[in-house]
C-alpha cells in the first residue's frame, strides 16, 4: 500500500492535493466493545482488548488515534505511523530482506495467538462447571 500512496502523492502534487498515509497500529475501542471470538463449541466469547495480557501487544485507544490523525491532517503531514517500532523497522527493511521479515512476522503472530488462549480456556472451564 505504501507504494500506491507514494504514487498517488506524486500524481496529485501538481493539483495541490496532499496525501496522508496513516498506519494506526493496533488499537481498541474506548467503548469497551472488545472483540468477539467463538469457541470450538460455537459459544460466543467477548474479550476486552484494553487489558494487556501475556504475549499480547500494546494497543492504543481509538480516541487517541483519531486525535493524532486529525492533528496530522491539520499539519498537512505526509505520513502518520503509530505502529510499534519493530513493525516500522520491518516495513522499511522488507524490500531488502523479505524472506526473513516473513518468518519473523509468522513467529510473532504465533506468539500473539497464545495471548488469548487463557481467555478461551477460562471460558471453557466456566462453561463446564
Amino acid at each position: 500500500m505504501n507504494g500506491f500512496f507514494e504514487c498517488l502523492r506524486l500524481e496529485m502534487y501538481s493539483h495541490g492535493v496532499d496525501v496522508l498515509t496513516i498506519n494506526p497500529g493496533d488499537m481498541y475501542n474506548d467503548d469497551g466493545a472488545g472483540r468477539t471470538f467463538f469457541t470450538a463449541e460455537g459459544q460466543e466469547l467477548k474479550i476486552d482488548l484494553s487489558v494487556r495480557r501475556q504475549n499480547d501487544i500494546k494497543r492504543h485507544p481509538a480516541s487517541s488515534v483519531a486525535k493524532k490523525c486529525c492533528e496530522a491532517i491539520i499539519d498537512r503531514r505526509r505520513e502518520l505511523d503509530l505502529s510499534p517500532w519493530i513493525q516500522k523497522l520491518a516495513t522499511r527493511a522488507r524490500p531488502f530482506i523479505s524472506g526473513l521479515i516473513d518468518r519473523l512476522i509468522y513467529e510473532r503472530v504465533s506468539t500473539l495467538r497464545s495471548a488469548f488462549a487463557s481467555e478461551v480456556e477460562e471460558h471453557q472451564r466456566a462453561s463446564a462447571a
